[in-house]
């Protein structure tokens, strides 16, 4: 009783103010590291939604990563970036504090806001469209679904690379609360609650709080002396689930979420010189860049959001009838010095913007039909952009050699888009099934930019009307052997150069992927070995990269339909239980990508602005940017049951090969190895423990943006070598 009041207390105390976009799928599969009593101390059965409906893992004929939520925690995966080390093939860099992830080669060098990712995020089936957004807290998470390939069909809304499917915890009507506090170096404190109760009669709750301080910078600026590269962020999400009838299940979901960064806060490379002429410092993390754009004199990214869904499933004798609807909004400031030099010469204060409506209306086949059906109509309404307040300054911008000037910016891009699709599955001859599935979209997208209270010319609108699909034949040659090969299609949206201030209309096009697979899964040896592979070759098609031109008061960055490009390649993914409370995780992925033709040329740059310019260049046959050759991941977690509680001991380690930045292959981030340790201990009843962890422990430095320009390239590091203790306590449950 004291336990369901104390959850309840806590729903009622922030569900009121917790806003955001979570619908959750059916079925919450138990945790790979958990061994069950019934395979003998195997692997337990996996369960995911990667085609809309509950599936066995090792049934659905696409390759996809699982992760679970006890994963995430024993290995120290606090945010998507953090999911590199887990999942081969996948790269997760940042632009100017956006997220900008690569799957098999394929993502976008863009991160402004009304470019949205060809990795697509969805949390709990709802799409997350910004990429100040994208990088989602991992706290209390149930799974996460990595798809690779394109999912043109039931994930169409831009998914060419994949998706990134985060799954959140259901309410249960048992009363749990369960609370753990951390502390780590640079004097970061952490926190979070999950709390979950029955409220009324088949009203079910939950709750997730957490939050972090970073109270100590992992660098100083060395002209103000400020600290560099400190973050904080809270976040807030509740979910309730109510069951009126047996049929009709009704999930209300929202959430808050803030952040504060200094991962805008870009250097250039140890040791090149910037436009002053000073050697960058050889701390990676010492910046020297100054801004006097606003009051706040420092680079730094700040960022909101919020949304809510409400999901309903209706189950009848011929299907279940799905309704999502979802309201998003997010908004905040960037601030970064370009030139990354005491020099006023380029100094930017953006305000990135991002609301939309979503809805969407499936239809899913009983399973006891012959012909599986899964069917809708989704609907998309985006406003995307950098709002009133943006401001563009320094002696680039003005019409006075040598004078500062601040010109007052705005540009906002708006998406409409619909789309029908339908993808179905039969057994065709004894344990060979066919899939189908289709998509048609038509999206109309406009833009307007305004510098200095002037309008930029742009196109009255980008669009297009595109089919794209999935065809995939998987034979099972026993129940825990699979094959399959499919061909998907597809297509990622145009859209337009909100930075681009040179009056010529520039926008860009979709982009497409036709990508081939082959792939075989298998569990083996009564459920101790899990073993899935696929080879893959895509043909990548009028793709848009990124660029910033030389003139870069007129046009901060552009995008434009580059290249043709192949990518193929090779990835595996494993787990072992050799013996009862062992269990082995890992990974391979083999990729090589290849720019076959561009159309057009793009700039070179050197790698200080000092050393002249570089002729632009047709870089025909270089490898595409942030592919690395080789990356591959294992992790190993141990339970030891003792008299006096339960000892946890986990270790993973991940390798990325060397990849380019750019696509003229001159600046590149050499090989790199993270490795991260953990030891906890959870007393016999379950109700409390400790955890002790380090991550990144030999101090590897590697880069999450390289972006290159004419005054240099535009640089910032990953994580340094953190470590800390956490204290947790359950109540009920």
């Amino acid at each position: 009783m004291k336990g369901r009041l104390l959850c309840a207390v806590a729903l009622i105390g922030l569900g009121s103010t917790a806003a955001r976009a979570q619908t959750a799928p059916a079925a919450t599969p138990p945790s790979d590291r958990q061994a069950s009593d019934d395979n003998g101390g195997g692997l337990r059965e996996i369960i995911v939604t990667a085609q809309r409906k509950s599936e066995r893992l090792q049934e659905v004929p696409i390759s996809v990563n699982v992760v679970s939520g006890e994963q995430l925690a024993a290995r120290g995966a606090g945010s998507s970036v953090d999911l590199v080390s887990l999942v081969p093939g996948l790269q997760f860099t940042t632009s100017g504090g956006a997220g900008t992830p690569f799957l098999r080669g394929i993502g976008t060098t863009n991160g402004d806001p009304n470019v949205e990712a060809s990795v697509a995020t969805y949390v709990d089936g709802v799409y997350i469209a910004n990429n100040y957004t994208n990088i989602q807290k991992l706290e209390n998470i149930e799974r996460i679904e990595v798809l690779k390939g394109p999912q043109g069909t039931l994930f169409g809304r831009n998914a060419t690379g994949g998706v990134i499917q985060v799954v959140t915890k259901d309410p249960t009507s048992t009363p749990m609360m369960d609370m753990a506090v951390g502390y780590s170096n640079y004097e970061t404190v952490s926190g979070s609650l999950y709390a979950t109760t029955g409220i009324a009669e088949n009203l079910d709750g939950n709750l997730s709080i957490q939050g972090s301080n970073q109270g100590h910078g992992w660098g100083h600026n060395i002209y103000t002396g400020a600290q560099t590269f400190r973050s904080s962020d809270f976040s807030a999400r509740v979910k309730l689930l109510w069951k009126p009838t047996d049929d009709i299940v009704v999930h209300l979901s929202g959430d808050y979420g803030y952040m504060k960064s200094g991962t805008s806060d870009f250097r250039l490379p140890p040791g090149v010189a910037g436009i002053d002429g000073v050697p960058a410092p050889q701390n990676p993390y010492d910046t020297t860049g100054t801004v006097s754009i606003n009051q706040y004199g420092e680079p730094f990214l700040e960022v909101n959001q919020f949304g809510g869904s409400l999901r309903i499933d209706y189950s009848t004798d011929i299907g279940q009838f799905v309704n999502i609807t979802a309201y998003r909004k997010s908004f905040g400031t960037v601030v970064f010095d370009p030139d990354m030099t005491p020099v006023p010469l380029t100094e930017v204060s953006f305000r990135p913007y991002q609301h939309n409506i979503s809805e969407e209306l499936q239809y899913i086949s009983p399973k006891s039909w012959p012909i599986s059906l899964t069917a809708g109509v989704f609907y998309f309404n985006n406003s995307a952009g950098y709002n009133y307040g943006s401001t563009v300054a320094g002696t680039a911008v003005s019409s006075i050699p040598n004078q500062y000037a601040s010109l007052p910016y705005y540009g906002m891009q708006k998406d409409e888009s619909i789309a029908g699709y339908a993808q179905a599955d039969a057994t065709i001859v004894h344990n060979t099934k066919l899939t189908l599935g289709i998509r048609f979209t038509h999206e109309t997208d406009k833009a307007t930019i305004m510098l200095a209270g002037q309008f930029i010319p742009v196109p009255n609108s980008i669009g297009y009307d595109k089919p794209t699909w999935r065809v995939a034949l998987d034979h099972a040659f026993t129940s825990n052997i699979h094959a399959y090969v499919s061909y998907n299609r597809g297509v990622k949206a145009g859209g337009f150069d909100l930075e681009d201030f040179s009056g010529l209309g520039h926008g860009f096009n979709p982009e497409k992927l036709d990508a081939y697979e082959v792939g075989l899964k298998t569990q083996l040896f009564n459920n101790r070995v899990r073993f899935n592979t696929a080879y893959f070759f895509y043909n990548y098609s009028n793709i848009q990269l990124q660029v910033i031109p030389s003139g870069g008061a007129v046009a901060l960055s552009q995008t434009i339909n580059a290249a043709k490009a192949h990518i193929q390649g090779v990835d595996l993914d494993f787990a072992v239980v050799p013996v009862r409370n062992l269990t082995f995780n890992g990974g391979f992925a083999y990729i090589h990508g290849e720019y076959l033709r561009f159309d057009e040329a793009v700039p070179s740059y050197p790698v200080s602005v000092l050393n002249g310019t570089l002729a632009p260049t047709y870089p025909n046959g270089n490898p595409t940017v942030r592919t690395p050759t080789y990356s591959a991941n294992l992790g190993v977690t141990y339970n030891i049951e003792t008299d006096i509680g339960k000892l946890n001991f986990t270790g993973s380690s991940s390798y990325n090969g060397s990849y380019s930045f750019s696509p003229d292959n001159r600046f590149r981030q050499a090989s790199y190895v993270l490795l991260n340790l953990s030891a906890g201990w959870t007393a016999p009843k379950g109700g409390y423990g400790i955890t002790a962890f380090v991550s990144n422990l030999t101090d590897a430095r590697y880069l999450e943006a390289n972006v290159p320009s004419a005054l240099g390239p535009l640089t910032n590091y990953g994580a340094p070598r953190t470590f800390g203790v956490s204290l947790r306590v359950k109540i009920g449950g």
